[in-house]
């Protein structure tokens, strides 16, 4: 897909306002000209009349400048407001869209894509490409056609005035971005890039400067900081200098038009074939018409930034060959306030760009009320399971079944799940959890907190739940943070309990006491416990062993641990 496709494709929904802003832009642009070029016109030929002492209806060129002073008025403020409108809900649609396609593929990484880069592609970048509309489309198609219909009256008055004008606004609205455009590509992409590199470098000696410090590599990271900024200073440098040439050049085109349309009109209002009014009508007439083409030089030049922006978004866009869950506005009821009854039946799921399935047909049954473990090696597909009802992934075959209906859709809102890697919010220990009930009262916090066995750890803390959380969780360790997103998903209102991985980080006397505390309150939720430990898998239901994406071996756990197979094998290697 071409850029301009790709461009074109983002303005959908939203061009109705994008043409209202053009037509504004286009009808203020004309009534500024005509009121130049009238006022010129009218001055004039008050001038002659005084000297003259002839008389002249003065009233028709008022009402046309009042009018054309209203007109311009209007429109501008009518512009700003459709322009301003029209870039507010194309920046709102990209993020939104940029984040819609981002959600399915951020639980599993962004191979090559570094957080910086990825924090400049989904803020500054966005931020470029708004301004292809308001600063590149609507100057051009103004100039276009404001140009145009100029050129194309001044013809008609004179040819030779209209000849000068024309090359006036094809110098100002041509030649003149078209070279800035050229010379503006590489300063426009280095900047993008060298900007990038710094936010990299940042985010790096940011979250790395302990490990630096360690090992004394802080003074040749914040080298290559340095080395960045430098880079990305130089490019504006260069892109500075030519945005003052541009606005030089869009200043001294207007001048040069005015006296090159008078030295063309001359010749005739010596000869008495152009009366002296529309001379002064013809020059003030070149003077504004050259206005619509000022714009064009700088935006031109900002055109390496903007396309590089473009091809730094677009990758995040790419359409995925199996897009992600669509959720409803309301989800599937179900029937009344218990779990729903969740079947994957024979379902294949494959990771974006992966060769193999990461689960070959796979069938599970969780009833409600019940509670299911999917236990297995590393690699096995127990996560994929989670990503699948969450609705990162779309089955490539088989079905999923939310109360005999087909669809995940339906569990939308359904599930609390504690993801195997936690996301944590820069911000208190409260924030964070009220992430999952915003309305909950402290009361409920702590309580959650000593569900998931942070009660001692949370009452030792001076500040309890306005304790600051870093980013990432960085300043709780990897078992407090894990608890502390067992405790959140224990606020949120799904009946369905995901436990990916609860125990990593944790000794097994903390893992079972916090296990043992989460079953025991859990009431009709539906708990499914995704883990490679023994912990808990006693008081489980329902035992699935997973391996390369397929179930091996099912059943209670008591009676798999009787018998030789995969889950007593697993049970032994846990143990040993």
């Amino acid at each position: 897909m071409s850029r301009l496709a790709f461009l074109l494709r983002l303005t959908a929904g939203n061009r109705g306002w994008m043409l209202a802003g053009a037509a504004l832009a286009i009808l203020s642009a004309l009534a500024n000209i005509a009121l130049m070029a009238i006022s010129g016109w009218f001055i004039t030929g008050m001038a002659i009349a005084g000297a003259t002492a002839a008389s002249y209806n003065y009233f028709l060129p008022a009402a046309l400048i009042r009018g054309c002073a209203i007109v311009r008025t209007a429109g501008r403020y009518a512009e700003r407001l459709a322009t301003h409108e029209a870039t507010f809900r194309l920046i709102g649609g990209l993020r939104a869209r940029v984040f819609l396609a981002l959600a399915p593929r951020l639980p599993f990484g962004l191979p090559g894509v570094h957080s910086g880069d990825l924090a400049g592609r989904t803020g500054t970048d966005p931020d470029d490409l708004q301004q292809v509309y308001l600063r590149v489309a609507v100057p051009v198609i103004t100039a276009a056609v404001a140009g145009t219909a100029v050129a194309a009256y001044a013809v008609s008055v004179d040819r030779a005035a209209g000849a000068v004008l024309a090359g006036g606004l094809a110098i100002g609205g041509l030649l003149l971005p078209a070279a800035l455009a050229r010379a503006g590509r590489e300063p426009g992409r280095t900047a993008v890039a060298a900007a990038n590199t710094l936010r990299t470098h940042a985010v790096d000696l940011a979250q790395g400067l302990e490990e630096l410090e360690a090992f004394g590599a802080t003074a040749r990271r914040a080298g290559l900081l340095a080395g960045a900024h430098d880079r990305l200073a130089a490019a504006q440098r260069r892109s500075a200098v030519r945005d003052a040439i541009a606005a030089a050049a869009g200043q001294t085109i207007g001048p040069l038009a005015l006296w090159g349309v008078i030295a063309a009109a001359g010749p005739a209002v010596a000869a008495g074939t152009l009366p002296a009014p529309d001379l002064a009508m013809l020059g003030f007439l070149a003077l504004a018409a050259v206005e619509v083409t000022a714009p064009l030089a700088s935006a031109f030049q900002a055109l390496g930034a903007m396309a590089a922006a473009a091809d730094r978004v677009r990758p995040l866009l790419a359409v995925h060959p199996h897009p992600p869950v669509a959720h409803p506005a309301t989800p599937d009821p179900g029937p009344g306030p218990a779990a729903p009854h969740i079947r994957l039946d024979g379902v294949t799921v494959r990771y974006p760009g992966s060769p193999a399935p990461a689960l070959r047909g796979l069938t599970l049954d969780l009833p409600p009320g019940a509670c299911v473990a999917l236990v297995g090696p590393s690699g096995s597909g127990k996560s994929t399971v989670v990503a699948l009802l969450a609705g990162f992934l779309e089955a490539e075959a088989g079905r999923v079944l939310v109360n005999g209906r087909d669809g995940a859709p339906a569990l939308a809102g359904r599930l609390a799940v504690a993801p195997q890697t936690p996301h944590l919010l820069a911000g208190s220990l409260r924030r964070n959890l009220l992430v999952a009930a915003p309305g909950a009262a402290d009361a409920a916090l702590i309580e959650a907190c000593e569900r998931a066995a942070l009660g001692p750890w949370l009452a030792a803390l001076p500040d309890g739940l306005d304790t600051p959380v870093g980013e990432g969780g960085r300043a709780l360790s990897g078992g407090e943070e894990r608890r502390l997103c067992v405790a959140r998903a224990l606020l949120a209102p799904g009946g369905v309990l995901v436990l990916d991985e609860p125990g990593e980080g944790l000794d097994p006397a903390t893992e079972r006491r916090m296990l043992d505390r989460v079953l025991d309150s859990r009431g009709a939720r539906t708990v499914l416990l995704i883990t490679h430990r023994p912990a808990g898998l006693e008081r489980m239901d329902h035992v699935a062993v997973l391996d390369r994406g397929r179930v091996t071996e099912r059943g209670a756990p008591g009676d798999l641990a009787g018998r030789d197979g995969p889950f007593r094998r697993f049970l032994e290697r846990s143990y040993v």
